[in-house]
């Protein structure tokens, strides 16, 4: 028989971990078919440790277009976990990177 491995335990952290990096590897590696090209995801951790942690996925559109993404959670797998499963379903809310398009 097979260990029970208790919910919420590190070991479940870590599948969900791996999970979402297996999904940003997907979607890096070019095996995807979405709209929006990746081009980079960052992490930013906060400064006190009640804010959130927050990742920006950044890429390219259709025409070329530098635009942004945004997802955050208190956990950084969370964090990942969240963002993978929104890039990889097309939920994420892209804008232009006015940042990036500044000449």
């Amino acid at each position: 028989m097979s260990e029970q491995k208790p919910r919420g335990s590190d070991y479940e952290r870590w599948e969900v971990l791996g999970k979402s990096v297996e999904i940003l590897d997907h979607v890096i590696s070019r095996h995807w078919r979405g709209e929006i090209e990746l081009v980079g995801f960052s992490v930013r951790v906060p400064p006190g440790p009640d804010d959130e942690i927050l990742i920006v996925f950044r890429g390219l559109d259709g025409a070329g277009t530098p635009i942004v993404a945004f997802h955050s959670d208190l956990s950084i797998s969370g964090a990942l976990a969240g963002g993978a499963n929104r890039l990889r379903s097309g939920n994420l809310r892209w804008k232009e990177d006015g940042y990036r398009t500044k000449s």
